[in-house]
């Protein structure tokens, strides 16, 4: 084996709210001490591995940047190539903090959208209960301006909330990302996950997910389909 991959939860908190979301947000965020053991971590596994393959998760990643640019900043002394990847709700995702990051290996970026609008911002809000579909397309729409070879990769939730908007937003995709083989889109529909919502939340069937799905495959070009 010449590769070593890891997934770092580097902290629970969110600045979201979805409504089908299973985190209980109880773990805030890594201290010191525990930083210290990642690095060590990694310090040991470069005298292994000439390659790692590190995976930003949460809750919402970008709450731990400071972390993640210590992390960064550690491994870039080692002897081993690290390539990074971020699941990430997009908010605090800037074009300025993308750029660093692909300036420092990261090859891949994932951000889910909801819907269209209201749609996405009824299932996708806040803790505060604020609205966030602006915010996120808007970090989207400008992460085109960054340079640099790495992937976007827009995941698409389906809910029978969303449903409706589901072929505005493919299209909007579609004119939006179509032009830059960078970015990425598939779809997937809402689940009941184990959060707290599960009793009220409403999913689609498998059919009514099959004719969404087929819809919105129609609609975006296949060099950015996944």
């Amino acid at each position: 084996m010449d590769h070593f991959s890891i997934i770092l939860l580097l902290t629970e908190k969110c600045n979201l709210r979805c409504n089908y979301c299973y985190e209980t947000f109880e773990y805030k965020a890594s201290n010191n001490n525990q930083i210290e053991k990642i690095l060590r971590l990694f310090t040991t596994l470069s005298l292994k591995y000439p390659l790692i393959d590190v995976s930003f998760f949460g809750g919402e990643p970008m709450l731990a940047r400071t972390q993640i640019r210590a992390i960064i900043a550690h491994n870039q002394k080692l002897d081993s190539e690290f390539v990074y990847s971020m699941t990430t709700n997009g908010t605090l995702l800037s074009r300025d903090e993308l750029q660093f990051l692909v300036d420092n290996n990261l090859a891949q970026c994932q951000v889910t959208l909801d819907g269209w609008g209201k749609s996405h911002d009824s299932a996708r809000h806040s803790k505060n209960n604020r609205a966030t579909f602006d915010k996120i397309y808007n970090n989207l729409l400008s992460y085109r301006e960054v340079s640099g070879d790495y992937t976007c990769v827009i995941r698409v939730n389906a809910s029978p909330t969303n449903a409706p908007d589901i072929p505005t937003l493919a299209y909007n995709i579609t004119d939006s990302f179509g032009h830059d083989q960078r970015f990425k889109t598939f779809i997937r529909r809402v689940g009941k996950w184990g959060g707290a919502n599960d009793q009220a939340l409403s999913v689609l069937t498998s059919s009514e997910f099959e004719t969404i799905e087929k819809t919105f495959y129609q609609i975006v070009p296949k060099k950015i389909t996944l």
